[in-house]
């Protein structure tokens, strides 16, 4: 970046320079040495950037223990400008560490199937008939009226119920509307290859029963995640794809986690995962006009409060670091809510 290269002029020089008082002195002279090539407009330098020196690892540490958490956990903490999504600073522990998200991967399925939608090739408005081999055996947790054997469905509930409920019938149908292979292209479009869907979910009854691996993430992998979704900086979805997904993820049902402790005012757009073995979360929230945080927690372990202490001490962290932040704040130009 480069800066006004102002030449100071001797005295007697400005003072035959009508109207420049001296309080406006630079003003004056600035247009007038550009037009004779000795000097550039002068660009405003940029905030300083925010420090993060290690508070953050030290959170993780001090609420999980630090053996552990490099053992097992993968934590990422970055804030970025919410226009460009320029990072202003980050901190990982274990930031690049497999660790099975659970449901914390639905977001990758999600944008998957928007940029379908932005290409034109599926239509949220398309009704889907329920066809997984586990429907009758797994509908009751999600209403048999509507996620039985051959009931339709449209796109856009699908969407809503995988995110907001953590549906995992509707889940496994966007799978077959999108396509594997096309989830995991989508993060490669985020140079994220750590972010991969090899197998459908489910609570007891496996439909398919002969794929061993597992699906698989790292924080690193769905904060690049966040950070396009809140951002766009990469083009991956349309403006208005972008911002009905927002809105599904600030009407998440299930906040016990990193959100589980944070004030009303402040919204946090995310997806959570759990099993009997793992718990996960991961979104964003907002610290002023310009700029956002993006927090991930992929744990292999259960614990809840730990998420939730780690959630609010970053929310503190992030409010009080050395740069002029502002209170939280929601997207000021989120649309009305979208549910179906």
């Amino acid at each position: 970046m480069r800066y006004a290269r102002i030449m100071r002029p001797a005295p007697s020089t400005v003072a035959h320079l009508p109207g420049c008082l001296p309080g406006r002195l630079l003003a004056c002279l600035a247009p007038l040495l550009v037009l004779l090539g000795c000097g550039e407009e002068a660009t405003p330098p940029p905030p300083p950037p925010c420090q993060l020196n290690g508070n953050f690892q030290q959170t993780v540490f001090t609420v999980i223990g630090r053996d552990r958490a490099l053992r097992e956990t993968s934590y990422g903490l970055l804030l970025a400008d919410r226009g460009t999504g320029e990072v202003l600073c980050s901190e990982y522990v274990q930031g690049w560490q497999d660790v099975y998200p659970a449901s914390a991967i639905k977001t990758l399925i999600a944008v998957a199937l928007l940029r379908k939608v932005d290409s034109g090739a599926v239509s949220l408005g398309d009704s889907v008939a329920i066809s997984q081999p586990n429907a009758a055996a797994e509908c009751s947790q999600w209403d048999c009226s509507l996620y039985g054997p051959g009931k339709r469905v449209t796109v856009k509930t699908l969407l809503w119920d995988m995110i907001t409920i953590s549906n995992n019938l509707a889940t496994n149908q966007l799978i077959d509307v999108v396509g594997k292979d096309e989830c995991n292209r989508t993060a490669d479009l985020l140079g994220e290859p750590s972010l991969r869907i090899v197998r459908k979910v489910y609570d007891k009854v496996n439909p398919e029963p002969d794929i061993t691996s597992r699906n698989s993430a790292t924080a690193a992998g769905l904060v690049e995640l966040y950070r396009e979704i809140l951002s766009g900086r990469l083009g991956v979805l349309r403006r208005e794809s972008r911002e009905l997904l927002v809105d599904i993820l600030v009407h998440q049902r299930i906040n016990g986690s990193l959100s589980g402790d944070f004030p009303k005012q402040v919204p946090f757009y995310h997806k959570t995962g759990n099993t009997s073995e793992v718990s996960s979360d991961g979104g964003f929230y907002y610290l002023d006009a310009r700029a956002a945080v993006v927090l991930v927690a992929l744990q292999g372990f259960v614990d809840f409060q730990a998420m939730r202490a780690v959630g609010r001490a970053t929310l503190d962290l992030t409010l009080h670091l050395p740069r002029a932040m502002t209170p939280p704040a929601p997207l000021a130009s989120l649309r009305p809510s979208l549910a179906p």
